[in-house]
């Protein structure tokens, strides 16, 4: 660290930060009385940099009281810094779901209408509201991603920001019982991993049961019996997809725990190579590498096989609905009571709820492990 006076403000290096110093027209300004332009500074730690002392009427203030009272860099979560991203993120998803709802309802009106009737000229219209539905969705998708991305960086860097500064006030003592390759893991891995769930999370977390369960409502707008298979698919949907989670959420912190012994292995075995060299140890390390490799790479197929049963289940589950759908649309299209386009459009309600549970499924995955790294 360095520390520089200037005309208007006392200011410390890892990243500049201004502290108003006396006549600078900043918070303080002319109360705060500097012992002799010293400042007595621990230069180990960032705990350290934040007890810069000042001096005001023979009391010692600290800088951390300094900053509750006017303010400072440490006081800023990363989720506040971007809490319109995260707001609009969704909102844009949700409008998107939205207009991607109405587009079985179109699809319908023009098998019932447009080519039962003949009428050319209606089915080149409802073909424009087609295409206008899709640039409207693409547009609220694209804004979206957009928002979804920028808030999950940002949120990812002030993280990895700010954790780097609380690592920097960690004694001796506490590094060495939580250990540098945890640390490492925490500072890479494990961010990255939070960055992906969040950026998922934005994009699909709402989006995702909205699509799912609006269009069960959709489907009760066109024929109620027929929804009904609707009511009975969702709910074992749901418990598929939620007791994977729950089952492989606390496997996934072992998996995290078997990566930090991992990468702790590989760092005693680079740092340490020449004392492993002169007592001739270079088996044993091996063997040790080996066996907690072999150990983490079961361990992670092991969650690979739980978590891979969600996209068979849930195909399953879904096919079937869709059988008994079309069985049951037949029967009462047969009997007069739907018409082809409103079996047309259910059957695609059930095809929406199916690629939104795939998606689903992958954000399930990726939140467990985001939830085992945070």
């Amino acid at each position: 660290y360095q520390v520089q006076r200037t005309s208007g403000c006392c200011r410390f290096h890892s990243g500049w930060t201004d502290l108003p110093a006396p006549g600078s027209g900043g918070a303080g300004s002319g109360n705060w009385n500097w012992s002799c332009g010293k400042l007595y500074y621990y230069k180990k730690t960032l705990e350290g940099v934040r007890n810069l002392f000042y001096n005001k009427g023979g009391y010692s203030h600290s800088a951390r009281e300094y900053e509750k009272r006017y303010g400072g860099c440490w006081r800023n979560p990363a989720a506040l810094l971007y809490k319109k991203e995260c707001v609009l993120a969704p909102l844009f998803k949700m409008l998107e779901a939205t207009f991607e709802l109405f587009v079985p309802l179109v699809v319908s009106a023009i098998i019932d209408v447009g080519i039962a009737g003949a009428d050319k000229g209606y089915i080149v219209k409802m073909c424009f509201v087609l295409v206008a539905l899709a640039i409207i969705g693409l547009t609220s998708s694209i804004t979206a991603q957009y928002f979804a991305a920028k808030a999950a960086v940002g949120c990812s860097t002030q993280m990895r920001h700010h954790l780097f500064k609380h690592i920097q006030s960690l004694s001796f003592t506490e590094m060495d019982t939580i250990g540098t390759s945890t640390l490492i893991t925490r500072m890479t891995s494990d961010i990255n991993q939070v960055q992906n769930g969040v950026n998922l999370v934005l994009r699909l977390f709402l989006r995702s049961p909205f699509i799912v369960f609006g269009a069960m409502i959709m489907a009760f707008t066109i024929d109620v019996k027929a929804a009904l298979v609707f009511v009975g698919a969702i709910p074992i949907l749901a418990v598929i997809v939620f007791g994977i989670m729950l089952s492989t959420r606390p496997l996934y912190k072992k998996v995290q725990a078997g990566l930090d012994k991992i990468l702790g292995i590989t760092r005693e075995n680079l740092t340490g190579v020449r004392v492993i060299r002169a007592f001739n140890k270079e088996n044993e390390e091996v063997y040790r590498f080996k066996k907690s490799n072999e150990e983490l790479n079961h361990l992670q197929k092991f969650v690979g096989k739980i978590s891979g049963l969600m996209n068979p289940l849930t195909y399953a589950v879904v096919n079937i609905s869709i059988i008994l759908l079309i069985w049951i649309g037949a029967v009462r299209v047969n009997s007069g009571t739907l018409t082809q386009g409103q079996v047309v459009a259910l059957y695609n309600y059930m095809s929406q709820i199916l690629v939104e549970l795939i998606k689903l499924a992958n954000l399930v995955i990726n939140i467990t492990k985001a939830l085992a790294c945070a």
